[in-house]
């Protein structure tokens, strides 16, 4: 049942906030620190055994401007089958992929959420319930760290970014400082700690105008979104070839599934619809663009993730070229009695056709496009309450 109460949580830490970056930062002058030499179990099996914890506890962000508790404790797994899990920690985590990757990585891993405004919604909560959720700036590195070495890190995936290309355009300075120093930060954090694997998280607007682009495919400067996102593909590669860091980057075509606060076209179409309104179909606009549902999108992250042995670009592409009428028309299959409205619009300048393929691996992907739409709507009905 979709609720809109959070629960309450109290506050075990203490934070303050660094007047350059607005981020969390620590004070443990008070608080006794957690040594992983003080840990022991106890006959219920609630407390850790040496660095290992069988349960991870959790904490909770409580909305406004409330921190969140417990960044300063350690833990690093728990026993499952003889197999310690692994601790990630996922940036970006309340974002629409980044949730979508905690929902599924948690499963089967001790998951740290980073994030960096408030948690809003049923459906974020539950997806990041279970996990730490850590607020902090992906920019300041010297929180990352304390973080990545704390916590024990095992592998990162970095999804933590501005990708609105209307924000871009008119706030660029932002945009570059997030995608392409807060890349920076990030590696450099985890290179000092040495962490293991990091999966950083690309896009196609990188490659320019073009079909079927190929990982070789040079990267092409444009607006500000997709320019600092070939900033962050340069950042990944040099380090990469400078400090042969364990790193792959994964370039997706355009993402869709349960989206509720975006304004792109699939959760527009759909929340119109489920409100009984009519969506729109632009008459001079016939732009094509690739497409992937995002549950097969996290399973091609999550492969990508634990074959050790990939390193550098790859392509996540489905085949699924349409342009927006066709996209339109197709979530209207589940309407009945809702007809388009036809109109010209005031396009801004964009790419006319776009979408990818892969020279580096096989993937594909196990929904079919007309399921994988049904499946979409099925989700914003049961999280009416999120958008509604």
């Amino acid at each position: 049942m979709c609720t809109m109460t959070y629960s309450p949580a109290r506050i075990e830490k203490r934070f303050d906030t660094d007047p350059l970056t607005h981020s969390a930062k620590v004070d443990l002058s008070n608080e006794r620190k957690t040594y992983l030499s003080d840990l022991t179990l106890d006959s219920s099996g609630s407390r850790p055994q040496g660095n290992r914890m069988l349960k991870p506890p959790k904490s909770e962000i409580i909305p406004g401007n409330r921190h969140p508790r417990r960044l300063a404790e350690v833990y690093t797994g728990q026993q499952l089958g003889g197999q310690s899990l692994a601790n990630i920690l996922v940036t970006g985590a309340n974002g629409f992929i980044g949730s979508h990757i905690v929902n599924r990585l948690k499963q089967e891993n001790n998951v740290i959420s980073l994030v960096f405004d408030t948690i809003m919604g049923e459906w974020q909560r539950n997806a990041l319930d279970g996990t730490y959720k850590v607020r902090a700036d992906i920019r300041n590195m010297a929180v990352l760290r304390e973080i990545l070495a704390r916590f024990e890190i095992d592998q990162v995936c970095h999804t933590a970014a501005i990708s609105l290309v209307k924000t871009a355009h008119r706030d660029p300075m932002s945009v570059y400082s997030v995608n392409a120093m807060g890349t920076v930060a990030l590696l450099e954090a985890c290179r000092q700690v040495d962490t293991g694997r990091i999966l950083v998280m690309n896009t196609d607007k990188v490659y320019g105008e073009g079909l079927d682009a190929t990982e070789d495919r040079p990267y092409h400067h444009s607006e500000p979104y997709a320019t600092s996102k070939a900033c962050q593909g340069f950042i990944v590669n040099s380090h990469i070839d400078t400090y042969g860091m364990n790193i792959v980057m994964s370039h997706c075509c355009n993402v869709f599934g349960y989206d509720p606060y975006s304004n792109r076209i699939v959760p527009n179409v759909v929340k119109k619809c489920l409100k009984g309104e009519s969506p729109l179909i632009f008459t001079n606009d016939d732009s094509i663009r690739e497409y992937v549902y995002v549950e097969d999108k996290i399973a091609a992250i999550e492969k990508l993730m634990n074959d050790d042995g990939t390193r550098g670009a790859y392509n996540i592409s489905t085949g699924w070229i349409y342009n927006q009428k066709d996209i339109v028309l197709s979530i209207l299959k589940s309407f009945e009695g809702i007809e388009p409205r036809y109109v010209e619009a005031s396009l801004p300048a964009q790419i006319d056709k776009q979408s990818l393929k892969s020279t580096r691996w096989d993937w594909k992907p196990k929904w079919s496009f007309d399921d994988a739409i049904k499946s979409t709507i099925v989700k914003f009905k049961k999280y009416a309450c999120d958008w509604g």
